[in-house]
């Protein structure tokens, strides 16, 4: 059975349309799943930046306040005491 023209013409751009779509479909995908991955390794670097701040301030703390406590008379008489026997 052969085809008529008009059939083949049909289904060439038929053919053609799906090969486009199919190609404009994978584009999409791959621009959008690099794009995810962009926003996502942004996200995570400000995570990560927020946390480093977090921590460091968190240390500030401590150190001011075991710098507090050691010149507090209380712990340096405790320090003096151990040190002198319990005296």
């Amino acid at each position: 059975m052969r085809l008529q023209l008009p059939l083949k013409l049909s289904l060439l751009t038929l053919f053609i349309a799906g090969g486009g779509l199919l190609s404009l479909g994978v584009l999409v995908w791959t621009d959008t799943s690099r794009l995810l991955e962009e926003e996502a390794l942004g996200r995570l670097q400000e995570n990560v930046n927020q946390g480093r701040t977090l921590l460091g301030r968190a240390f500030d703390t401590v150190e001011g306040d075991l710098h507090l406590l050691r010149q507090s008379q209380a712990i340096t008489g405790l320090i003096r005491a151990i040190e002198g026997g319990g005296v």
